[in-house]
């Protein structure tokens, strides 16, 4: 893998998780030891020493991960690269879409905020109200606490175009935030969506991929430490889809040979329903904790609106995703994903 990943330990994921052929139909649980397994089963080769505070079970899944997870119920405080409103565009759905072909259970609800600049925390809501409308959706009591909600774990995010400057003030008005949700749910498990950076000003393509995500998710590592920094309940988590999506395309990536309008539909950038989809498997990965199947059945289960390279190569695109998830580590060597 090329610099543009320094914090990944991970160079030959496909080596260490036996998915060279594109097309094999081993389930990623075998590949890495079981990922779909509720019993422990210690770290394997990418072990990045989970943390028994990120919402659930303490350390003992594949990849450092925590045990695994059966059912999430996933409230989405955030914008238009968490669910545009054009179709197959929603994160929280392509989640659940992943989670339901492995028989698990999940339910997606959020809100826009109403406003972006200098943060977009200060412009959204508590008391929770659903407004982004994920299928499907989660309870019908949405006056109270997200309990109430059958919801058990919050996404937020930050506005894009604002990472040039200094998170100083994102890390105030998120904290603010944070404090607000866990005055109502002390133990609320909270996870930070590190999405991707815009395309304008000038960017191609091949530059936003060899290094301009580089300081974007330096800025959101110093987000989610200024939110852990005096905050309580646990810690908050990282989903680092963006770097993620940059590692498969990376010129040994599985997804090397898309292009940029295979992924984005303009510069600011919204993604197509491919994107969207990748977007929303990591997050299944993130809050499951599981590499979800990559058999010939998962494969048939896949959404008929993804490009072929993923759908042809979903064991590898998994596989990949799996290991870089699992060497997301902090300066002690510790997940920030888990």
């Amino acid at each position: 893998m090329t610099s543009i990943r320094p914090w990944l330990v991970i160079a030959t994921a496909c080596t260490l998780l036996a998915c060279d052929d594109a097309t094999s139909e081993t389930p990623i649980d075998e590949a890495v030891g079981g990922a779909s397994a509720t019993s422990s089963t210690g770290g394997g080769p990418t072990s990045a020493g989970g943390s028994s505070n990120s919402g659930g079970g303490a350390g003992g899944g594949p990849g450092g991960a925590p045990d695994p997870l059966d059912s999430r119920g996933v409230y989405f405080y955030g914008h238009s690269l968490v669910d545009w409103g054009q179709p197959n565009t929603q994160v929280g759905t392509a989640m659940c879409d992943v989670a339901a072909a492995q028989g698990h259970a999940c339910c997606a609800d959020g809100q826009w905020p109403q406003g972006l600049a200098p943060s977009t925390f200060p412009f959204f809501t508590y008391p929770p109200e659903p407004g982004q409308g994920h299928v499907p959706g989660c309870g019908q009591d949405w006056g109270g606490s997200f309990a109430q909600s059958g919801v058990d774990a919050v996404v937020v995010t930050e506005a894009n175009f604002i990472q040039g400057s200094g998170p100083d003030d994102s890390i105030a008005a998120a904290s603010a935030f944070l404090a607000t949700l866990r005055s109502a749910d002390p133990d609320l498990p909270v996870y930070l969506y590190e999405h991707w950076p815009e395309l304008e000003g000038g960017t191609t393509f091949e530059s936003w991929k060899a290094g301009g995500q580089e300081s974007f998710h330096d800025w959101f590592v110093a987000l989610q430490d200024g939110m852990n920094a005096g905050g309580s309940g646990p810690p908050v988590r990282l989903v680092p889809v963006g770097p993620l999506l940059v590692g498969l395309l990376d010129e040994d990536g599985a997804l090397a040979d898309l292009t940029q309008a295979d992924l984005f539909a303009d510069t600011a950038p919204h993604g197509t329903p491919t994107t969207y989809f990748l977007a929303g498997l990591v997050h299944y990965m993130a809050l499951y904790r599981r590499a979800p199947a990559t058999d010939a059945a998962a494969i048939a289960a896949l959404p008929g609106y993804l490009h072929t390279a993923v759908s042809e190569r979903y064991p590898r695109v998994v596989a990949e995703l799996w290991a870089d998830l699992g060497a997301v580590l902090d300066d002690d060597g510790e997940s920030r994903v888990w």
